[in-house]
């Protein structure tokens, strides 16, 4: 987000705000911010339940939707909305499952993304710049990470490596599942142009 030069000019809008910890966030920094989640904790600031309870007369200039799209039956629809609602220039940053993975590919109906019901889309490099397309963004930034972004270095630091076999978990766990094959999340930086 180093895009934006002050925090303090931002209107923010976050799809599936959840607890509301990255809303809070930037509700104590920003001009402006506010979340969608269809069930609002009881305590949830600056939260509506759907996109059409959003305030008419405010634009965003930053818009999350992480682990969101996979879950929504029209994602480019609500994309499309969400362009309308974004001031030229504004940013959108997207995290969604990586169906070109090799972990996608090696463990097809085991890979952990896969949740019948939960997850309704799988997200290929081709699919991601045809939703933006579609939907009036310009793709920024297309990239393979990790569940949360976590680097190689971060991944075995943050391992357990106090539990029984040991040697079995660095194998399968650490090196095969998060180092080799760990890459199974799309991150999406997107421009409205």
């Amino acid at each position: 987000m180093k895009d934006i030069e002050d925090i303090k000019q931002v209107n923010y809008l976050e799809l599936g705000s959840g607890a509301g910890h990255l809303l809070d966030f930037f509700d104590k920094r920003a001009n402006y911010a506010i979340g969608i989640e269809p069930s609002p904790p009881k305590n949830a600031l600056n939260t509506v339940k759907n996109i059409n309870s959003l305030p008419e007369n405010i634009t965003y200039d930053i818009i999350v939707a992480q682990d969101v799209l996979e879950h929504l039956s029209t994602p480019i629809k609500t994309l499309s909305k969400l362009r309308e609602k974004t001031n030229k220039g504004g940013f959108l940053y997207i995290g969604v499952p990586n169906k070109d993975s090799t972990k996608a590919k090696l463990m097809k109906s085991k890979w952990s993304m896969i949740r019948p019901i939960g997850h309704l889309h799988y997200f290929s490099s081709k699919s991601i710049k045809l939703m933006l397309q579609n939907s009036g963004w310009k793709l920024a930034e297309l990239k393979a990470v990790r569940m949360g972004k976590l680097s190689t270095k971060d991944v075995i630091t943050r391992f357990d490596y106090s539990s029984q076999n040991l040697i079995y978990r660095i194998i399968k766990s650490l090196f095969l599942g998060q180092i080799i094959l760990g890459k199974d999340q799309w991150y999406v930086k997107a421009k409205a142009v």
